[in-house]
């Protein structure tokens, strides 16, 4: 998240730089960037895009107003379901309840009162998969390739076990 970063450069401390070595010569990846200025109101957001995730599985990627949704999960403790073939496409401007897939031709939601499982609601929008998502996902993923997490296992309720290179 961005916080830190933006809360340090707000408190006159330099944020360190994205990538970082720990006092082993580890190295720490830093995502989160400084969008101080946009909290001032003095410039637009430096963000334009952001990665979700589910509990530690990738879910979405938010680019501008699109939403590419890769994993499909009911209601937080809910089931998750990854969309194998494609993932599904939301204008989150036009569409906030994220009803319409419409990376092909905008298919209605099932639910829609009708007598066809889909019906057209608007243009084809696959051109956003290689103007907006691949720039960004395939960088993306080769940083959590050559620096992953280091994984966690949840022990009941919120407490975690941490691995013993994390403990201080």
């Amino acid at each position: 998240m961005d916080w830190w970063p933006t809360f340090a450069r707000l408190a006159g401390v330099e944020p360190p730089p994205h990538i970082w070595k720990d006092n082993k010569g580890k190295p720490i990846v830093f995502d989160g960037i400084d969008n101080s200025d946009y909290v001032l109101g003095k410039a637009p957001s430096k963000r334009d895009d952001m990665f979700y995730f589910y509990d530690q599985s990738f879910g979405a990627v938010r680019v501008k107003d699109y939403k590419f949704l890769f994993t499909a999960k009911d209601p937080w403790l809910g089931p998750s379901q990854p969309l194998t073939s494609a993932p599904a496409v939301y204008n989150l401007l036009w569409d906030p309840a994220e009803q319409y897939d419409i990376l092909f031709n905008g298919a209605a939601p099932t639910l829609a009162p009708t007598n066809s499982p889909g019906k057209f609601a608007g243009p084809n929008h696959g051109w956003t998969v290689g103007g907006y998502l691949t720039p960004r996902l395939y960088p993306f993923f080769e940083e959590m390739a050559k620096y992953p997490n280091i994984p966690s296992k949840v022990k009941g309720g919120l407490y975690f076990v941490i691995p013993p290179e994390n403990r201080p």
